[in-house]
């Protein structure tokens, strides 16, 4: 039986057409993959659905349970049983997490919810809604107080943003979940082991649905399908806007840049810069690369990170960054850097860093990955890395959302006080290589290298840890945990050296 059909939709923005004769049916119990290249309009469907403010078609009917909803308010939706988690879940101030899943009903035992999104309620049911709570631990939450809803449909925009890749399957679970309690889902994604678990699926794509069958037969068919004609609906954004925007779809808070220290670039050109007191923050295009400076004066502290977002929008490109990082005497400061190549078919990211810290300085930077399901990405990050007396470095790479392509990690960091710690997901042919070497040369100096590693399909994985105590009171430790699924190969070489 069909629970929600929609019939011919046109649905336009002023001037500017989204949609024109879109028409999809989701049974009920069905589980409905959407799939589609950024600005295809796949939010934008689901913002129809639900009813959301503005988003009313300019023609064509939306049915639910063979009734016309498209006169009916979000709220009087809601309350026919649609509803939606959203790629960047909504943030709460002054609620619990117990209080926040039983709002509808005080009755129901909150903890199945948690336990059902992988969390254990005993570590997370007193704690409040608020910023303590990582993206990942929210969008668990938010899935599991609409678990707690027993909704009749649910619209999952990017379900998976923001969940640590040895995670994914409780994402599934939950999915899974919705259907054994009766309800449709409609699940937006990028990522081809999300989408398999629906029982349909389709491609968007000029406005239109395109392609309808088996999981299976609509990811091979939105991988292998090369768009020469269509450029897609939307007018093409200033490209400052269009990298933000990618950024948005791949989960990443659009609004960071707004009144941080950062530095945005796409390929070869700086887009956008921002630097305030205590940093001096230099940046050089050529046709070769970007060189950039960055130096952090004497005694500083910064409160708020430096944003560095760097990428390729189109399908070929190379982008090489050479930077120079100085944290003088008594400095602290945070970066992250926020890497988008969700078209890539044929790009290489080339990031050589050489960074000097210097007398008790701190410093902290994570590397975040955002890639598309081409695997047509060649990733090189390098840093070396130097540590005055009592100088912390600290350093986390995450690469869990798309295709990994080849990556090829290589990291050195002498003496002080470091922690280098590296999560990678890799799927069907990536090539994954991780080489990181700590050398304690100071007296009492202290290193962790710390790697965790996901392969399946026939993915391939070589994790090179190495940690020498050169020094009196040195301690160092190496840590890995690899999992491999079907044909993969991982080869883990931890060693530490006295």
């Amino acid at each position: 039986m069909v629970l929600l059909e929609l019939k011919d939709i046109s649905y336009r923005v002023k001037e500017k057409e989204i949609f024109s004769g879109l028409s999809l049916s989701v049974e009920t119990r069905e589980v409905h993959a959407i799939l589609g290249k950024n600005g295809t309009g796949k939010s934008t469907l689901a913002y129809l659905v639900m009813g959301y403010e503005g988003y009313i078609p300019a023609t064509g009917e939306i049915l639910f349970d063979r009734k016309d909803i498209n006169h009916l308010l979000l709220h009087e939706r809601a309350k026919l049983g649609i509803t939606m988690a959203w790629q960047e879940p909504v943030r709460f101030e002054g609620i619990s997490v117990r209080d926040y899943l039983t709002l509808k009903n005080k009755e129901i035992d909150p903890s199945k919810y948690l336990e059902m999104a992988g969390l254990h309620p005993g570590l997370y049911l007193n704690r409040m809604m608020d910023s303590t709570l990582s993206g990942g631990e929210r969008k668990r939450i938010e899935l599991a107080s609409v678990v707690a809803l027993y909704p009749r449909l649910v619209i999952l925009d990017e379900p998976d943003s923001s969940i640590d890749m040895l995670s994914i399957q409780d994402i599934l679970n939950v999915i899974t979940g919705f259907k054994e309690n009766g309800a449709s889902v409609i699940l937006i994604t990028h990522r081809e082991e999300i989408a398999i678990i629906a029982d349909k699926a389709s491609e968007i794509c000029n406005g239109k649905i395109i392609c309808t069958g088996t999981p299976e037969k609509v990811t091979q068919y939105y991988k292998t399908r090369k768009c020469e004609v269509c450029a897609g609906r939307n007018v093409p954004l200033p490209e400052l806007d269009e990298l933000l925007k990618s950024f948005g779809e791949a989960g990443g808070d659009k609004s960071i840049l707004a009144n941080t220290e950062h530095l945005v670039a796409s390929v070869h050109k700086i887009l956008s810069r921002r630097a305030v007191k205590g940093i001096k923050l230099e940046a050089v295009e050529s046709e070769k690369g970007i060189s950039a400076s960055v130096r952090l004066l004497k005694g500083t502290r910064l409160l708020n990170p430096v944003h560095l977002c760097f990428g390729v929008l189109h399908r070929s490109g190379i982008q090489e960054i050479n930077m120079r990082v100085n944290f003088e005497k008594d400095s602290e400061a945070s970066f992250i850097a926020h890497c988008i190549f969700l078209k890539a078919e044929k790009v290489k990211h080339i990031m050589d860093v050489v960074i000097d810290i210097g007398e008790n300085a701190t410093m902290r930077y994570s590397e975040i990955h955002y890639h598309g399901i081409y695997g047509g990405i060649e990733v090189y990050p390098k840093a070396r890395v130097t540590i005055g007396k009592n100088g912390r470095y600290f350093t986390d790479f995450l690469l869990i959302n798309g295709r990994g392509g080849k990556l090829v990690i290589d990291y050195g960091v002498e003496v002080g006080v470091t922690e280098l710690i590296a999560r990678v997901f890799g799927h069907a042919i990536d090539d994954i290589s991780i080489k990181e070497i700590v050398a304690l040369n100071g007296v009492n100096s202290k290193g962790l290298i710390k790697t965790r590693v996901a392969i399946e399909n026939n993915a391939r994985a070589q994790v090179i840890g190495i940690t020498e105590g050169n020094a009196r009171g040195a301690r160092g430790h190496v840590d890995c945990m690899e999992i491999v699924k079907d044909n993969a190969i991982e080869k883990a070489i931890p060693f530490v050296k006295k």
